[in-house]
């Protein structure tokens, strides 16, 4: 998982090895919480070792 901030624009870019099948929706801003953007990847095991992404860029993007 790689989050930049450049030029007003934040991209996060998921990497995997071998085939997956992946959703994605975005959530309105409610009960406090912001605007959110949503990926779902089926089918695949992660080794992030964490929840928590606590070295984000200084950009619009809060938490993982």
């Amino acid at each position: 998982m790689d989050v930049q901030y450049n030029d007003g624009f934040t991209t996060a870019v998921i990497s995997v090895d071998g085939p997956v099948r992946f959703t994605h929706q975005t959530a309105e801003a409610k009960d406090g919480k912001p605007f959110r953007v949503i990926v779902d990847v089926l089918s695949a095991t992660h080794e992030l070792g964490s929840k928590n992404f606590y070295e984000l860029p200084n950009c619009p993007i809060k938490s993982i």
